[in-house]
């Protein structure tokens, strides 16, 4: 195990959700209070589109450090460390990338359901 291998599987969920959010309130921000964005494409606006991209980039980076995160873990049982701290911190790390999983999940049936500005 390398720290940047603990480093990736620890952060990157945590600055992807991050930065999801962030980019999700800016988008929903600027076309709520500015208007921009408004156009649609086949009866879909813009802004629900450039939603849709984003989760969609944020849930490939998620499951990415998701699956490195249960790999190491499998590497470190395998090893001899299954009781050990490095194993138990990729298994909470892959856990975690499956709550961010959910959130994700969430956020599009909320975004998609009802109108964005209210």
């Amino acid at each position: 195990m390398t720290r940047s291998a603990l480093y990736r599987v620890l952060l990157l969920p945590l600055a992807a959700w991050t930065i999801h959010v962030t980019l999700g309130f800016a988008l929903i921000s600027l076309h709520c209070q500015r208007r921009a964005m408004s156009q649609a494409v086949l009866s879909v606006s813009l802004v629900r589109i450039a939603l849709l991209i984003l989760t969609g980039i944020t849930a490939a980076l998620i499951v990415s450090a998701g699956l490195s995160a249960w790999s190491l873990n499998r590497r470190a049982i395998r090893d001899g460390q299954g009781a050990g701290a490095a194993a138990f911190v990729f298994l909470l790390s892959a856990l975690v990338c499956g709550l961010a999983l959910l959130y994700l999940c969430w956020s599009v049936v909320i975004t998609q359901a009802d109108g964005l500005c209210k």
